[in-house]
């Protein structure tokens, strides 16, 4: 039974294959050893955001696998971003890596052009530690798992039969201790023990097919490491080793990073990453309820950033490329404004729009950075930790977004699959090279909209009825309560909100 359900799944891949835009075999994938700038961009160009597709910890594997594996092809995405990744230590890493390997496989036997990216973020979770008796979820640990001989031996060290050190890999002074919960900490970089872990994470995902590692938030990595020499020796060593080992002898490096400090990702005129993935930073637009658009200069946005220097692969580079993301930090609600977006994350946000604007959305998104940023391109949201609907907070519908169609194998899909292949497809945005590129005065948006600010100090409660009166999960009766609601709180926007299209459209589906 599982060897016909196997045939059935590659037969199926094989059809969807056979179907994608013509547009995608055009262009060039290839790449051993180095790659090119065009190669590259060409990839970007096609990512997209699917949150443990393959595997992931504490989550498992992805249970609509078959179906994600479907989107992606339908679409013609190249490069999937956290396709696995283990945010807490896994109860079995053994079989952690062994699932990453295995679906690695169905992936590129469907397209072996696909790049896989894995993660190896900046934290690390003890299962010994006096605090960690009081997390309330798993109690895996570092101390779970033995120490492979391998790396020892790569920072000349002897090998030795024991596990990993919790209290060896986080700052001595207790900088960041505990941060994501009692027992989880951020490492530190500049510990040999810290630099032992990430390197045997990465071996690991490169061994399963991997050819992207993302180092997550580096600035919380390299706190103690100001000149960044202990992350660019972690990162020569997953270098080489990829150049020997990896599929295409060649691995992308990632993290985030902040560009007030450019000095520290490029050393002595060279890049030390690949390329950089950063949140969209979206900016909040009054007078359209939950509508939010995307703003040059707009807090720390790196829109028209540069950085220069020689590429990783040999190529000078006058504009690293980057990605943009909808980001995940929150899941809740609070006072809106800098990097909240209507007072919560920017995929909770996204994820609460009805459909049809999460549609639109990403076509001005999507049209927007192709227009005034030529190396930077959107990552389409694939997977992605939400909360939705966001003012429940003690009982959401879900906690993870999909862009899949509903169906039964993936019924919790918000239905943005086809618009992602539309875009792609689309021949206006074919040519990476000879974008047009608009530069906007301040204040305003490709839309033509005129900004405001918006009240720093607007109460939860004010937004839960925003999200209940405009959102995409209120039902008819409870939309207009909330609606009710804010006309009687006099709310000195209101009278913008009533005049908006977007107002307008909501009074007369309501009438209906």
């Amino acid at each position: 039974m599982r060897k016909q359900l196997y045939i059935f799944v590659l037969l199926a891949i094989y059809i969807l294959t056979a179907s994608a835009s013509d547009e995608n075999s055009r262009r060039d994938y290839g790449f051993d050893g180095s790659i090119s700038r065009e190669v590259l961009h060409n990839y970007l160009s096609r990512s997209i955001h699917y949150l443990g597709m393959a595997v992931s910890s504490p989550e498992g594997p992805s249970p609509s696998f078959e179906d994600d594996l479907g989107v992606v092809l339908k679409a013609g995405a190249k490069y999937i971003s956290r396709c696995s990744y283990a945010w807490d230590v896994p109860a079995d890493d053994d079989a952690h890596f062994q699932i990453a390997k295995e679906r690695a496989g169905i992936i590129h036997r469907a397209d072996p052009e696909i790049m896989l990216q894995a993660d190896i973020f900046e934290t690390v979770y003890s299962a010994k530690a006096p605090e960690a008796g009081d997390r309330d979820f798993s109690k895996n640990g570092v101390e779970n798992i033995k120490i492979p001989a391998f790396a020892f031996e790569e920072f000349d060290l002897e090998p030795e039969e024991r596990t990993f050190r919790y209290e060896d890999m986080i700052y001595k002074d207790g900088l960041w201790r505990n941060r994501w919960c009692p027992g989880a900490s951020v490492p530190d970089i500049t510990s040999t023990e810290t630099k032992m872990w990430v390197f045997y994470r990465a071996k690991k995902y490169i061994d399963a097919g991997y050819e992207s590692i993302q180092l997550g938030q580096i600035q919380l990595f390299t706190a103690k490491d100001s000149d960044w020499r202990h992350m660019e020796d972690i990162i020569n060593r997953i270098r080489r080793y990829g150049k020997e080992h990896a599929r295409r002898n060649y691995v992308l490096i990632s993290g985030h990073v902040s560009l007030e400090s450019p000095h520290k990702i490029v050393k002595d005129g060279k890049i030390l990453l690949d390329f950089l993935p950063f949140p969209l930073r979206l900016k909040s637009i009054p007078a359209s309820p939950l509508h939010a658009c995307l703003e040059m200069g707009y807090i720390d946005s790196v829109y028209d950033e540069k950085i220069t220097g020689t590429h990783p692969s040999g190529w000078q580079c006058e504009d690293l490329p980057m990605v943009l993301e909808f980001d995940n930090y929150f899941n809740s609600l609070t006072n809106p404004g800098t990097i909240f977006p209507w007072g919560t994350d920017e995929i909770t946000w996204f994820a609460n729009q009805k459909e049809d604007y999460r549609n639109e959305f990403l076509k001005y998104a999507w049209d927007w950075l192709w227009k005034h940023d030529p190396n930077s391109y959107l990552s389409m949201p694939g997977r992605r930790v939400c909360r939705v609907p966001v003012y429940e907070n003690e009982n959401p519908i879900t906690v993870s977004y999909y862009c899949n169609n509903p169906s039964p194998a993936c019924p919790g899909g918000f239905g943005q699959e086809d618009v992602i292949a539309e875009i792609w497809s689309n021949p206006n945005y074919q040519d990476n090279f000879n974008r047009l590129v608009l530069h906007l005065e301040d204040g305003e948006t490709s839309q033509g909209i005129r900004l405001g600010s918006l009240q720093e100090d607007m109460p939860v409660e004010r937004l839960k009825l925003l999200y209940q009166a405009y959102g995409g999960f209120t039902p008819p009766q409870q939309r207009r309560k909330a609606l009710r609601a804010l006309r009687e709180e006099s709310w000195k926007e209101i009278e913008k909100i009533e005049q908006s299209q977007s107002y307008q459209r909501e009074a007369e589906l309501l009438r209906k």
